[in-house]
């Protein structure tokens, strides 16, 4: 009887052993996964941050009036695992026809001169989770 019992308890300990590592390689699986994508993310958010500074950058290296149009789109490749579109529209008076504009009857003279800088940056490698981050700003130029 006693060897009859001592069997059984083996058997129990390896199904419980069994359980507990299929376990353990499940939230090990997931973990690495959510790594994954909190990294993307955060790596999404910085050159978005990024990429309104260069935005803002080129806006102020073009000149308007010298060129008569503004820059409507920028379209850049980051690392080749980001596409990053950026799209600028102006607010303010004394800008030509040809700008995107929002509002271009503004009373003010702080009001003026003003760009509303979208930013979109996703992840264009399909072996890869998709991540999408957007970014808003307004920005005096």
């Amino acid at each position: 009887m006693r060897p009859a019992i001592s069997m059984v308890m083996t058997i129990v300990f390896i199904l419980t052993l069994g359980l507990l590592t299929g376990l353990i390689l499940s939230i090990q699986g997931t973990t690495v996964q959510k790594t994954t994508d909190t990294f993307l993310h955060n790596q999404a958010k910085l050159i978005a941050k990024s990429a309104t500074a260069y935005a803002l950058l080129a806006v102020s290296a073009h000149s308007i009036p010298d060129n008569d149009n503004c820059i409507e789109r920028i379209d850049l490749r980051f690392n080749r695992i980001y596409d990053v579109n950026i799209s600028i529209h102006y607010i303010g008076a004394n800008f030509p026809a040809s700008c995107p504009m929002l509002a271009n009857d503004l009373q003010t003279q702080e009001s003026n001169a003003t760009a509303i800088i979208d930013v979109i940056v996703r992840v264009s490698d399909p072996t890869l989770p998709p991540v999408t981050y957007v970014r808003r700003s307004l920005q005096k130029l």
